[in-house]
């Protein structure tokens, strides 16, 4: 039970080093976007020097879940090409920075992102949370599914809120829509 538990803690720990490098990686392409002269270079060699520790531990993580889950033996959906998309797209990260093209690269690690997690649901499916003392206590879309009176109240609630949010996320972009400069004289709003 020991090893189980430390090869557990050490397959998290696996995943967060791949969240915390390829999110490093994604904010460095981030801040070559929204900065110019000499801050976007050091974010640009950020970018650089952060891609391959973050593709080579997110490589890690892939085979490392292969074969440290059980998701062959209770394979949900079959993710197909999606993984390999993923690989893919972090792959072409690279490329474009090298080609300093950070809007493409960055589109890149969002979509490495995004299909990440697709995978991740549709292996998964239909468990949501995996039960690490036995397999039957693991939550599922079916036993956490909400009533359907709770799914009204908070239809309602989202409904009532969302505008707030998209005003608020509107504004924001307005706000720190211009590239940031070393010289503050130049913001300008």
């Amino acid at each position: 039970m020991h090893e189980i538990l430390t090869l557990i803690n050490t397959y998290g720990l696996l995943g967060g080093l791949t969240a915390v490098s390829v999110f490093l990686l994604h904010g460095a392409i981030f801040l070559s976007l929204k900065t110019t002269d000499d801050l976007q270079e050091t974010a640009r060699a950020a970018a650089k020097k952060l891609w391959l520790p973050a593709t080579g531990i997110a490589i890690l993580f892939a085979i490392g879940t292969f074969i440290y889950t059980d998701f062959i033996a209770h394979l949900g959906i079959n993710p197909g090409a999606v993984p390999l998309g993923a690989l893919v797209s972090l792959l072409l990260v690279r490329l474009f920075l090298n080609r300093q093209r950070e809007g493409w690269a960055f589109a890149m690690t969002c979509l490495h992102l995004v299909l990440t997690q697709i995978t991740f649901f549709m292996i998964l499916f239909p468990r949501v949370t995996i039960s690490s003392t036995n397999p039957i206590f693991s939550l599922t879309i079916y036993n956490a599914a909400a009533s359907p009176y709770a799914l009204g109240v908070m239809t309602i609630a989202a409904l009532t809120v969302l505008p707030v949010v998209l005003i608020a996320e509107g504004y924001t972009y307005w706000v720190f829509r211009k590239r940031l400069t070393a010289d503050v004289k130049k913001l300008t709003y």
